[in-house]
């Protein structure tokens, strides 16, 4: 029995287009993180994604590669909204 999750076996599937746009699932595997991870820096607007689906019902968010690499640099530098937010909130 393989030990590939169905989530690397779809990204590998479906390759990162020529454009560096990239779902959900694959910025999460791109970063070797969870897609809470992305979805938590979308919140806060550490990272902006585009809506290529249909309306907020049938939304398909897409990010951008330097972007998802921008957010890794700025994490390491500490200078992410999302940081600053969990900094205040510590007691």
């Amino acid at each position: 029995m393989s030990t590939e999750t169905k989530a690397s076996r779809k990204a590998q599937a479906a390759p990162i287009n020529h454009r560096g746009w990239v779902t959900v699932q694959m910025a999460a595997d791109y970063l070797s993180v969870g897609k809470d991870f992305i979805r938590d820096y979308t919140a806060s607007g550490d990272i902006r994604p585009v809506n290529t689906g249909r309306g907020k019902e049938r939304q398909c968010l897409k990010y951008r590669l330097n972007d998802l690499d921008e957010l890794m640099i700025a994490i390491g530098e500490g200078r992410t909204r999302l940081q600053r937010m969990k900094a205040t909130n510590v007691r």
